[in-house]
């Protein structure tokens, strides 16, 4: 049984708001779209509630373009997404691309368009093989059970991130995704910049591959962060 595919995988990364991907799936997603794996985002508001909704959607679009990514619009209410309307418009995406791989937010979060937009992915995909929850700045006792070696797509991760300016200004997002990669990367990728994802489901004959050594890039773990840490405890002198 293979755990990664090299096959190339229809990739679909949702999110509530402009960088709200880029965030927590960012460099994983450009790694995945260098191997050759097609890569698509839905983004369910425009962001109106934290600035310009034009310059947010532009912002997002240009995130994308460096990255390679097509991005989609869902122009949902920013601040009131709804159940039943997140669930069709997500599915719609679901039915078009077919996607073998679906990132999305954690439900353990703060901030409810990233609670209503997890619960919605979760039942417009529950035929997808691969869904995995992101994390971001507002969420909650994340506990990842993959972690991605990001070095190769971290640069242009953040680089991505500093093309939303309107939101980079308000908050110190850039320095968020900067102390979480050091934090992820322990135990076993200590000094690369990582991120890290919760499987709700994985399946591991068509799981993307994103290099021919996957012990370098993913680890894939039905243990938390917690578990895993013991393995390789400080040693005091």
């Amino acid at each position: 049984m293979r755990l990664f595919d090299n096959k190339r995988c229809r990739i679909l990364a949702i999110g509530a708001h402009p960088d709200d991907i880029f965030l927590g799936a960012g460099a994983y997603l450009l790694q995945l779209r260098q191997q050759g794996h097609q890569v698509r985002l839905l983004t369910l508001t425009s962001g109106a509630l934290g600035g310009d909704r034009v310059a947010r959607e532009n912002e997002e679009r240009a995130a994308a373009r460096l990255c390679g990514f097509e991005v989609t619009f869902g122009y949902l209410p920013d601040g009131h997404i709804a159940l039943p309307q997140a669930i069709d418009c997500i599915a719609s995406m679901v039915d078009e691309i077919c996607p073998d791989m679906v990132l999305t937010h954690s439900p353990a979060d703060t901030h409810q368009d990233h609670i209503i937009t997890s619960q919605a992915t979760v039942s417009a995909c529950r035929d997808v093989g691969n869904l995995f929850y992101y994390e971001g700045p507002s969420s909650t006792l994340f506990a990842p059970t993959m972690t991605v070696d990001c070095t190769a797509g971290w640069a242009t991760k953040i680089a991505a991130l500093d093309c939303h300016r309107s939101q980079m200004q308000r908050r110190s997002y850039i320095e968020w995704a900067k102390a979480v990669g050091a934090y992820r990367a322990w135990p076993r990728h200590v000094g690369r910049p990582c991120e890290a994802f919760a499987a709700v489901r994985h399946d591991p004959c068509h799981f993307p591959a994103i290099s021919d050594d996957r012990f370098t890039d993913q680890t894939l773990t039905e243990r938390t962060y917690v578990d895993a840490s013991a393995e390789r405890p400080y040693i005091h002198a």
